[in-house]
């Protein structure tokens, strides 16, 4: 059916540009961190998609031991007015959640945690903006030597393209998004 789409098995996912949630593969990097799991996505009306899932994402060549649950939604606002327009606004949003147990026997780590997202873009013509914020709640680590801090994110990107030129330009903020 065109409006569902159900995956139950491997597969790979991104919200947005994927501050929050990006499953991939790149062989020639040994990088393959699909979910294994369901997935279902809803096309309720023309230029919204709604996803959500629930999984266990490989890690080398076993699963992870936590438990990923995914919400996403993204509304392209002017395509069912104007499905032939070069212009075009969306908006999006995502919250993400991983369950895994504490086992450590020194620290007091929270088993779940949570991160939002929500983003926006423009296609105008020859121009493209786009924005994304994410943020999410303490998840002490390893990488960032076990600090009770919350992470935030920001990613910006802008390009206008043309025949025989294209310019682009970005930038991204991260803070404790490990």
């Amino acid at each position: 059916d065109e409006r569902y789409e159900v995956t139950i098995g491997n597969f790979y996912e991104q919200f947005g540009s994927g501050l929050i949630l990006r499953a991939y593969e790149d062989k020639n990097l040994g990088i393959d961190n699909a979910f294994d799991g369901f997935r279902l996505q809803v096309r309720p009306a023309n230029g919204l998609v709604i996803k959500g899932m629930i999984g266990k994402q490989r890690f080398f060549w076993d699963v992870g031991p936590g438990t990923v649950r995914g919400f996403d939604a993204e509304w392209s606002l002017l395509q069912p007015f104007l499905p032939e327009s070069s212009t075009n606004l969306t908006f999006g949003a995502s919250a993400v959640s991983r369950f895994q147990s504490d086992k450590d026997p020194i620290f007091n780590l929270p088993e779940n945690v949570a991160a939002f997202a929500s983003r926006a873009s423009l296609y105008a013509g020859n121009y493209f903006f786009s924005a994304e914020y994410a943020w999410k709640v303490n998840d002490p680590s390893a990488t960032n030597n076990l600090i009770y801090k919350e992470g935030q994110a920001l990613a910006l990107s802008s390009s206008f393209s043309k025949k025989g030129i294209g310019i682009l330009l970005s930038a991204k903020y991260v803070d404790n998004m490990d």
